[in-house]
Order: C-alpha cells, then sequence, then structure tokens
C-alpha cells in the first residue's frame, strides 16, 4: 500500500514457488475523490522475497483500471499465474490489450 488512509486491500494471495520463494499479491481500491466519490482506481502489487537470501524484489501497477471487475479479473489471472514483479508490467499491459 502506498500510506494512503483511504486506500483499502480488496484481495490478497500468496504461495510458496520452490521452497524458497514467497510470492505476495495484492489489489488495493483507492477512492478518486473520498470527499465525493467520484469512482475508485485499483491498483495490483507483486512482492517476491527470496528466503534464503532475504532478497525482494516488488512491482505495482497503479490505477491499472477505474473497472472492478476487471481489477479482479486482472489480479486473478496475475496471482495464479505466479507472474514476477519484474514482468507485471507487460502481463497486465497484455492482458488489457486483448
Amino acid at each position: 500500500m502506498n500510506g494512503n488512509k483511504s486506500e483499502k486491500i480488496i484481495k490478497r494471495s500468496s504461495a510458496t514457488v520452490g521452497g524458497f520463494l514467497e510470492a505476495k499479491y495484492t489489489l488495493t481500491e483507492l477512492p478518486l475523490d473520498p470527499g465525493r466519490q467520484f469512482g475508485k482506481a485499483y491498483s495490483v502489487r507483486a512482492t517476491v522475497t527470496d528466503m534464503n537470501t532475504g532478497a525482494v524484489e516488488e512491482g505495482a501497477i497503479l490505477d491499472v483500471t477505474r473497472d472492478r471487475a476487471l481489477a479482479v479479473k486482472i489480479f486473478d489471472l496475475v496471482s495464479r499465474g505466479g507472474v514476477t514483479p519484474i514482468s507485471l508490467s507487460d502481463v497486465v499491459s497484455d492482458l488489457l490489450s486483448e
């Protein structure tokens, strides 16, 4: 999360890959104008931690869409597919171009 108090976590997912990599995914919702509720922006984040070395790789696509159903679909595909933070942007771009 970006520290904004009005940002809300919609979904979370995590998995262990290969016994030593921990992948975490988060879908968040942020009101565009918290006082007036003019819509919401959805963001997808991916974090992979090497549990042996402690190395962390992070990636985020902020304001990926204003459509909640599409945001959930993107999140589900990314988290189930084990998308890495470094490839997150390319994968989401490909999903949005379909």
